[in-house]
């Protein structure tokens, strides 16, 4: 153990203990050699194993953003391990006041886009760093203003998921903090962390800072946007309460994606400002000059227009069905007022194209997807960063309605347009497994994650690969979980969940038919979780159910289909197996019948699709029932 006053290392002039927690001590010292300050921090080596103290080490020295301290070195002094870093002046938050008003929105922006940029950056390392101790004591406001995360001391390579030292109780995420308590039990952990348990943390440090309430890793907080009087706009209360979902699947997929999402707010919230002031001038100047009255009143009215216009483009981004999605984004381009506004903004107008393509490839729609995507990459500037995932998303719809040739000339432009490397290997990936070449299309797909940061592109490239094993869910699964890991979106959800029901069917043995039952239910639930779930979604939860044993969740989940969808066969034949299962024979047979009829008013192709296992099962239920 150091002391005060002590030459450590011949370098490091140790000055005073100026911190102590579970896995580490921390002491000020001067850096004889670099004239600065500097925090020696040893850490209790029954925590974890040297090589793994050396990896994490390693990894922090390669870190340089300025809201970050740089760590210089990694000591042995006998038993004992220390890191030494920047020592950071400055105040945490968590010794500033908390409280309603206590700091004005736009400080509580400026930092929240500080703190998103430091987390998008240390996220898109390679491997990414997650830091997973983020709270209000570990994020220090320096005398320029800057914020800095600081403390690494149980940071999270995100190659080593289940790796986990401890946790703050109050600003944990909720799946940090049961994965925390299942290891202190002994228990395995079957899910991983990502990224959105920082933003979690984040947020929860901001939602401590906007209420003074600080948070509880156990149960759901009050969202910010139901608590009254609290002196923000609602925009921003959005903002972190989405962060702050309990279920992480309806999180910010990525730090960018939240950044992006506040560089929104800001400018709707310039836009707002800008308009009120246009009104009030306009009716000032008006009643001093009708002509400069008149002249505000039109200046208005275009602001008036770029308003509605971003509560459109909001309300589209946000629909939570493709149908819902696909009508919103025609009205919304096909309304005049916002004509002028989207030939000034070619780059919303491709954003808005490109997801109307994804509404229709998610529909299997792929001829309405590809006309959308070739008028997306018509439409997006050539110096869009994210130009790459267009050319990709267009090569994939292409090439799985049979076009590769055509696919083929996309991936030529896209070289000729300089895209990235990684983009070309993931088009080639998606032609070669819409040819039936899998070992080429998993090989280009590893190729891609080996080499890029770019989360929309590996997303993009794991479905790729899984499309191509389709026929084989066991092989499918950890592409799929890898693309979960980059985004947790309703596609990669209902392709994991399918492919674990799967799995759950071909299983011979009663407990893994179960294990996989429960993760395909674990994903349909997350899917029901939405404003407002698909039928088919509900459907395939209630067969998990009901692969499951449980009979009354499964006609729970049952009853709104049936309401949206009187005639589907698979509706009722469940409604009918579970109510045997359940005793009501009366019910069963009801269902049953229903089933029957609507089955045999499909057409001869679509019965030749049909569920051959299911209607196998009715037919003998009909047998027991006599009906």
């Amino acid at each position: 153990m150091v002391q005060q006053n002590e030459l450590f290392h011949g370098t490091y002039r140790v000055l005073q203990q100026i911190g102590q927690g579970g896995t580490a001590a921390v002491y000020l010292a001067y850096h004889l050699r670099l004239q600065k300050y500097v925090v020696l921090k040893r850490i209790f080596v029954g925590q974890q194993g040297l090589e793994q103290l050396r990896v994490e080490t390693d990894v922090l020295k390669n870190l340089h953003h300025p809201c970050l301290p740089q760590v210089y070195d990694f000591l042995y002094d006998g038993p004992e391990v220390y890191t030494v870093m920047d020592y950071v002046e400055g105040t945490a938050l968590g010794d500033l006041p908390a409280g309603p008003g206590q700091w004005p929105e736009a400080q509580i922006l400026r930092w929240l886009r500080q703190m998103c940029e430091v987390l998008d950056y240390l996220h898109t390392r390679k491997p990414p760093v997650l830091h997973s101790d983020i709270k209000p004591d570990n994020i220090i406001r320096t005398p320029s203003g800057q914020l800095c995360l600081i403390d690494f001391n149980i940071s999270l390579d995100a190659t080593r998921p289940w790796k986990i030292m401890g946790y703050s109780e109050n600003f944990a995420s909720p799946e940090q903090a049961a994965m925390a308590a299942a290891v202190m039990r002994g228990q395995p952990v079957g899910y991983a962390l990502d990224a959105r348990t920082d933003l979690y943390s984040m947020a929860a440090t901001f939602y401590y800072l906007m209420t003074g309430i600080p948070p509880d890793a156990t149960r759901p907080v009050t969202p910010l946007s139901a608590i009254a009087g609290l002196p923000y706009s609602p925009a921003l209360c959005a903002v972190l309460d989405r962060a702050m979902a309990w279920d992480r699947t309806r999180r910010y997929a990525s730090a960018r994606r939240m950044l992006t999402a506040l560089d929104r707010l800001k400018r709707q919230d310039a836009r707002y400002r800008k308009y009120v002031a246009l009104q009030g001038a306009s009716w000032l100047c008006g009643a001093l000059l009708v002509a400069a009255g008149l002249f505000c009143m039109v200046r208005g009215v275009q602001e008036g227009r770029r308003l509605a216009y971003r509560q459109a483009y909001d309300a589209f981004f946000a629909a939570a069905q493709p149908q819902q999605a696909l009508q919103q984004g025609v009205e919304l381009l096909q309304d005049a007022r916002f004509r002028g506004i989207l030939q000034d903004q070619p780059r919303d107008k491709a954003l808005i194209l490109h997801a109307l393509g994804d509404s229709c490839y998610a529909m299997d729609d792929l001829g309405g997807a590809q006309g959308y995507y070739a008028q997306a990459l018509e439409a997006l500037p050539p110096s869009a960063p994210d130009r790459d995932v267009y050319y990709l998303d267009y090569a994939i719809a292409l090439g799985e309605d049979g076009r590769l040739q055509q696919a083929g000339r996309i991936l030529e432009q896209a070289r000729a347009a300089g895209a990235s490397a990684p983009a070309c290997a993931a088009i080639q990936a998606s032609l070669a497994g819409a040819a039936g070449d899998k070992t080429t299309c998993l090989d280009e797909a590893q190729a891609v994650l080996d080499e890029s940061a770019d989360t929309a592109l590996c997303l993009r490239v794991c479905l790729v690969a899984a499309q191509a094993l389709a026929d084989d869910p066991a092989a499918q699964v950890p592409w799929l979980e890898r693309a979960r890991q980059y985004e947790a979106q309703p596609r990669v959800l209902r392709q994991l969940g399918a492919a674990y029901a799967a799995l759950a069917g071909q299983q011979a043995f009663a407990d893994q038919q179960r294990q996989y039952a429960q993760k395909a239910l674990d994903c349909f639930v997350a899917l029901c979780g939405a404003a407002d779930p698909a039928p088919e979604d509900r459907l395939n939860c209630a067969i998990a159910y009901y692969m499951l044993g449980r009979y009354e969740d499964c006609l729970q989940q049952l009853a709104p289909c049936e309401r949206e969808w009187p005639e589907e066969y698979r509706v009722q034949a469940y409604m009918a197996l579970a109510c045997y299962a359940l005793g009501d024979n009366d019910g069963a047979a009801v269902h049953c019948s229903s089933a029957l009829r609507s089955f045999s008013a499909l057409s001869r192709q679509e019965r030749d699709a049909a569920d051959t296992a299911l209607i196998t099962e009715l037919g003998r239920l009909q047998r027991v029932l006599n009906i």
